[in-house]
C-alpha cells in the first residue's frame, strides 16, 4: 500500500470515504488530534455524521 498523506482534516476525511480500510494512519490520527484542539465542535458534526 502507498503512504497516505493528507493535507487537511477535510481531505481525510473524504479518504475515510473512499477507502474506510486506510484512513488508520499515522498522519490521518494526527490530523484528528490537531482538529479536536483546534476545534472541539467539529467532532460533533463528525459525531452526529456517524450516528
Amino acid at each position: 500500500m502507498r503512504a497516505l498523506s493528507v493535507d487537511s482534516f477535510a481531505d481525510a476525511l473524504a479518504v475515510r470515504r473512499q477507502f474506510p480500510n486506510w484512513f488508520y494512519t499515522n498522519r490521518y490520527q494526527q490530523l484528528i488530534v490537531d482538529a479536536a484542539k483546534a476545534n472541539p465542535a467539529f467532532f460533533e458534526l463528525s459525531n452526529k455524521e456517524n450516528e
